[in-house]
């Protein structure tokens, strides 16, 4: 419910997002060919000259369409990138978001494991480019983000001979330079920092397998890189946001929504439309509203009588239901002798009633503690609470 609701207003800012596509394939005809990646549609590499099969395009086991890129770490021993010069200069105040998708699938076959496989983005610092960011698989299978000195481990496992979509959306928002990590549009890193001294210039985008001796092989298709907007600054691209309107410095989830509930309803501040909900409402609907059944002014939940029309709520006997809808509305609870007090004169007649005894006059009225309209063992602790003054 909350994404359908969400969606709606994403959909109304769809048409102000700006986007600028600077680099996509999917590695198909007429572009790409069976072979080395190596030298087609300015792929480079470290592989150079290029060692046979080590990175080829090839017409199998395509995410999309028939070709993909197959990486193979049993023809080296090396660390290796293919990368693809884009020389993207970003700009923070109208398209801070440079997102990186790309789809991974990495073969069981083969043992043991590299050590990573993954995306690899770099700058145009310079006599050296600068890592920006990087998200790799390790041979455990363990998802890691870089976080600006290391790779830091995302706690999720990615499994193998299934094809994945991986995310990383690069803010370069002022005073921000932040990553976030998706997987299969689920985020699992956020807040990550870039390289520390890195330029607005992302050079190149890298396919990146850190060998470390590893016999398997990855397979990388549909590459996207983007430039998007990000109307509210919460590090949520507008094209991504369910919630494009978000309080700025809010945080919130991997959907752009906040994950702040000022009344505390079980709905987030962007979708609710009743932000003042009061604590003991209930039920509340998927809109955060509660519900007021006798049109009374006082919502379900915290009437005590709400199926009868009472705004003043009067309750003359003080037992939590409202005068209106109350059979015994003047009626002390523990009070069996009917003098206005709940002392041991009462303990003696209650416990005659719990053992059996028929009631009299008002007596189910002060007896029943707990409103089940029966006098039982049931009603004995709110009798003791009464006694005690509690």
């Amino acid at each position: 419910m909350r994404h359908a609701l969400a969606l709606i207003t994403a959909l109304a800012f769809s048409s102000q997002a700006f986007a600028q596509l600077i680099y996509q394939t999917d590695f198909e005809n007429p572009t790409f060919i069976d072979g080395n990646l190596l030298g087609q549609s300015l792929w480079q590499s470290t592989d150079d000259p290029a060692t046979p099969n080590r990175g080829v395009v090839q017409s199998a086991l395509a995410r999309t369409g028939s070709r993909a890129v197959r990486m193979d770490a049993a023809v080296t021993t090396f660390t290796d990138w293919y990368w693809r010069p884009v020389n993207f200069t970003v700009m923070p105040a109208s398209a801070p978001i440079v997102q990186v998708e790309w789809a991974m699938n990495l073969d069981s076959a083969g043992a043991p494991k590299s050590a990573g496989w993954g995306i690899d983005i770099y700058d145009n610092s310079s006599p050296i480019p600068r890592r920006v960011s990087a998200a790799i698989v390790d041979n455990a299978g363990l998802l890691k983000v870089w976080n600006g000195s290391a790779f830091a481990s995302t706690g999720v496992n990615v499994t193998r001979d299934v094809w994945h979509v991986f995310k990383l959306n690069l803010n370069y928002a002022a005073g921000v330079r932040k990553v976030s990590a998706y997987l299969n549009g689920v985020r699992v890193a956020h807040d990550l920092n870039f390289s520390a001294a890195t330029t607005d210039t992302i050079a190149d985008v890298d396919l990146y397998n850190i060998d470390g001796g590893g016999n398997d092989a990855a397979f990388f298709d549909d590459l996207r890189v983007v430039a998007l907007a990000d109307g509210d600054a919460d590090g949520v691209p507008d094209s991504d946001d369910f919630c494009p309107g978000t309080a700025l410095a809010a945080p919130v989830d991997g959907d752009g929504c906040s994950t702040l509930d000022d009344d505390g309803d079980g709905v987030s501040n962007d979708i609710d439309a009743c932000p003042n909900t009061p604590h003991c409402a209930d039920p509340i609907s998927g809109v955060g509203c509660p519900t007021d059944s006798d049109s009374d002014s006082v919502v379900d939940g915290c009437d005590n009588c709400p199926g009868d029309m009472n705004a003043g709520q009067e309750d003359t006997d003080g037992d939590g239901i409202g005068d209106v809808c109350d059979p015994c509305p003047s009626s002390l609870l523990g009070d069996t002798s009917g003098n206005g007090l709940v002392n041991g004169l009462d303990a003696r007649r209650f416990t005659e009633l719990v053992l059996g005894a028929p009631p009299m006059n008002d007596e189910l009225c002060a007896s029943d503690m707990n409103n089940d309209l029966t006098v039982d063992e049931d009603d004995i602790p709110g009798f003791i609470n009464a006694l005690l003054g509690l």
